[in-house]
């Protein structure tokens, strides 16, 4: 991971800490730290103030391929795919962050509605608001986009297309 600052694009920090590739990067709202995923199933924090490691998240699958702070930045969400068998085919989950524990919380299902969906998701973000989650990717139908709400008692699945 190469951290750059400015117009002219100068690297402040090189950070080598995962075992596979970086597939994403994402720093929370307020700039204090920076959240790197890599296909080695984690997710790791940074203090953007000296780029010291502050926990690592590991996913229950094998891969993470995206990460979003909400705009609050009190949740960390995770879009991560897990290979089923030699074919490559792949079912996709998304994972929630508790940032102030660094704890994984109940998150919305990675499944859609429909089983025979099989998602897997690539990307998610938040609405400006927090209060919802959106994640796309694709299914065994063709392309898929799905929005959870926050509720009292976990998500509730707003959409399924």
């Amino acid at each position: 991971v190469h951290v750059v600052f400015g117009a002219v694009v100068q690297v402040v920090k090189r950070i080598r800490a995962h075992k596979d590739a970086v597939t994403c990067c994402a720093f929370s709202p307020n700039g204090e730290q920076l959240v790197t995923g890599s296909y080695d199933g984690t997710m790791k924090v940074w203090d953007a103030s000296d780029w010291s490691e502050v926990s690592v998240l590991r996913s229950l699958v094998n891969m993470v391929v995206h990460c979003s702070f909400s705009p609050c930045g009190s949740v960390l969400a995770g879009v991560c795919l897990s290979l089923q068998d030699s074919t490559s085919s792949a079912t996709g989950a998304i994972t929630i962050w508790d940032t102030v524990s660094w704890t994984q919380t109940q998150g919305p299902c990675g499944d859609a509605p429909d089983d025979h969906l099989q998602p897997r998701f690539m990307c998610c973000s938040f609405a400006p608001r927090g209060k919802v989650l959106a994640a796309c990717g694709w299914g065994r139908s063709g392309e898929l986009l799905m929005a959870w709400e926050t509720a009292p008692r976990g998500w509730r699945a707003l959409c399924c297309r």
